[in-house]
């Protein structure tokens, strides 16, 4: 990993980051270095009204979301609620809305009175102070964020692999750094979706299956669904029971690997698609490539790339079974020969 090219432009752009740090650095201390005032006033001090300010900016915000949850048509007109009946005060929700107001006002008033009893915000130079920190604050995230670049830029190739190598380990296809059988397996096959296609060889969702029926499943598994974010979708429809409920179950699969993965922070796998099934399954049945109905949404150039990525999967399963003997090893040959037909014959 380290002597990758990937790694190598990782490594570039770190050493562009720390050069332009160093710049960043000698700016800093500069203006550190001619922070004087006869006052007295010091930077932590500017720290201290700079921190009490950012909290302040927070309740602002707060305050503006809560009252447009509170009078989402505007506030009121009439007696205000809460305590007092001076003219033009903010009208204030009752309630939990209410009791939350109030909390935070009081803590920005007591943020405010804090900030003006500091000793720099009565110096003459309070202006000029707050415009020098402005410039150093600035500075010192930028150091911060640089920093954080160089870090990440340094070792990513090597979370990502441990990232991996976790996901791999909670789906017992690693065990003590060794692959499982089912580790063996997915390494001879290729997808995006490889660990739920070897899952649920390993686990027989597929024993029983017709060659037609394992063509209709597997589909799901190399296609990708057209019909994704285009408004309703149609209602499934599948051509056998047993397609049927193999599907639910592999989309159970999908979405137990895909919520480990997240959790991770290593998402990987694609969605099942669904929109090939009933494709596959006439195909794999002998049906004609011009009486099978499409997809909506999908020409034919679409379909036909679908049954060329549903061919690939079944002749690398068909060589990795084989290597290890597994009992659906037969399905898979018979499935294999049924696709391999016509245009997929052909190219």
């Amino acid at each position: 990993m380290q002597r990758s090219f990937g790694q190598y432009q990782k490594l570039l752009a770190a050493s562009q980051t720390q050069e332009r740090l160093v710049n960043v650095r000698e700016r800093l201390r500069d203006l550190e270095k001619v922070w004087e005032c006869e006052n007295g006033c010091r930077i932590r001090d500017l720290a201290e009204y700079y921190k009490l300010e950012d909290r302040r900016r927070v309740i602002r915000i707060e305050l503006r979301r809560l009252r447009r949850e509170a009078f989402p048509n505007g506030a009121p007109k009439g007696r205000t609620q809460g305590r007092g009946r001076g003219r033009g005060r903010r009208p204030q929700p009752i309630g939990a809305a209410g009791r939350e107001i109030n909390r935070l006002e009081e803590e920005g008033r007591d943020l405010l009175d804090k900030q003006r009893r500091l000793k720099f915000v009565r110096c003459p130079h309070f202006g000029d102070h707050v415009a020098a920190y402005g410039e150093i604050r600035h500075l010192q995230e930028e150091v911060e964020r640089g920093e954080k670049e160089v870090s990440g830029q340094f070792d990513e190739y090597a979370r990502k692999f441990r990232r991996l190598r976790q996901v791999l380990v909670e789906t017992a296809f690693l065990k003590d750094d060794q692959p499982t059988e089912r580790g063996l397996l997915a390494s001879r096959v290729y997808g995006e979706n490889t660990l739920v296609v070897t899952e649920a060889i390993a686990l027989g969702l597929f024993e029983g299956l017709t060659p037609e029926e394992l063509c209709a499943v597997l589909v799901m598994l190399t296609a990708e669904d057209r019909m994704r974010d285009r408004g309703p979708r149609p209602p499934r429809r599948y051509p056998t029971p047993g397609i049927a409920q193999v599907s639910r179950l592999v989309r159970s699969l999908f979405f137990r690997f895909s919520d480990l993965e997240r959790e991770l922070d290593e998402p990987n796998l694609r969605p099942p698609s669904h929109d090939y099934i009933d494709f596959a399954y006439r195909w794999a049945a002998g049906e004609g490539l011009d009486t099978i109905p499409l997809p909506p949404n999908a020409d034919i150039g679409d379909a036909i790339k679908a049954m060329k990525g549903l061919y690939s999967l079944l002749r690398q399963l068909e060589w990795a079974l084989k290597e290890q003997r597994w009992p659906l090893a037969d399905a898979v040959r018979e499935a294999t020969a049924k696709m391999e037909r016509d245009v997929i014959k052909r190219t």
